[in-house]
């Protein structure tokens, strides 16, 4: 099945009209515009398929150091692929620079890999084939979204205008200075295109973004998706659930998001987890938090309700 499976995706990507891609063994590798930098890895074997995602822009379009276009295309992708019709929870890796690996502030590339995705169903050539096309037409979807919706910008765009500064604005400086210990671990970065001021502790694990246009437009898409997913509230924090996936908020971590955006005046829209990360957007700042939301924390919190209801019963019944 393998070899015929591989021999069709080849004429899926001739029928799209891509020319970035490569095919090794049972391997194929599919990239997006150099603007986005996304890759997909997707792997058929004899009886199983994996796949998963890395991003890395390039030099040649982004002078200097990305660690801010990494950390919120791959968050934003994560997203965009959980509430997709694709619906996988990933979790984000850090890449750290080969040639430098001290500079652990830097996001020199990341894997984004799916942990919370029913495998099962890939049980013919079919359903893997089709996989295969939604995972391509997503990552292509997303490019759209991200650049041209949010940002204008298109393949045209040139080097001048993707030009960046590491020096925050006095103002949005300010209001950040609290939420952040020291200076080892932090990466800034303002940007004229796409227009964002950008900074991040990766010691904390924690990224504020300040990007009217970014926000619109993830508030824009998430809110209307978000009613695919059930909250219920627990002990220590949120269950989320949906049909495909189960994940866990806590109210510590809300708290701290909603302390930051209180700091800008503004209310959140919304909060969303991946796997190891949590996302909120308020009306211009985008928050990236990690944290364990992935399923064996649901599960963990499912427990604490249930001792709790167990002893409950126990008194009142």
């Amino acid at each position: 099945m393998r070899d015929s499976t591989i021999n069709k995706i080849k004429e899926i990507l001739l029928d799209l009209n891509l020319k970035d891609y490569s095919i090794v063994n049972n391997e194929i590798n599919v990239s997006s515009s150099h603007f986005s930098g996304i890759q997909l890895f997707f792997q058929i074997h004899d009886k199983k398929v994996d796949f998963y995602y890395t991003v890395r822009t390039s030099s040649w379009i982004f002078e200097g150091e990305r660690t801010d276009l990494h950390d919120l295309i791959s968050s934003c992708f994560a997203l965009f692929l959980k509430f997709s019709d694709t619906r996988i929870s990933c979790s984000l890796i850090n890449i750290t620079n080969p040639a430098v690996p001290e500079l652990e502030n830097e996001i020199y590339a990341r894997y984004i890999i799916p942990d919370q995705y029913d495998y099962s169903q890939l049980e013919d050539e079919e359903r893997i084939i089709k996989l295969f096309e939604r995972l391509v037409l997503d990552m292509f979807l997303f490019e759209h979204l991200f650049w041209n919706l949010a940002f204008g910008i298109n393949n045209k765009s040139h080097g001048k205008e993707l030009e960046y500064s590491f020096e925050l604005t006095k103002k949005f400086k300010k209001k950040i200075i609290k939420f952040y210990s020291g200076d080892s671990s932090i990466n800034t970065s303002v940007r004229v295109i796409p227009n964002w001021e950008y900074v991040s502790d990766t010691e904390l694990g924690l990224s504020i973004v300040k990007s009217k246009s970014l926000s619109i437009v993830l508030s824009a898409f998430f809110e209307s998706l978000i009613e695919k997913q059930e909250v219920i509230k627990g002990i220590n924090g949120n269950l989320i659930v949906s049909k495909e996936y189960k994940n866990f908020i806590s109210y510590k971590d809300e708290e701290r998001i909603n302390l930051i955006f209180k700091e800008f005046g503004e209310e959140t829209i919304i909060v969303l987890p991946l796997e190891n990360k949590i996302v909120a957007v308020s009306p211009s700042i985008i928050v990236i938090k990690d944290s364990f939301c992935d399923f064996l924390a649901f599960k963990n919190e499912k427990e604490v309700i249930k001792n709790r209801h167990l002893n409950e019963s126990k008194f009142l019944f």
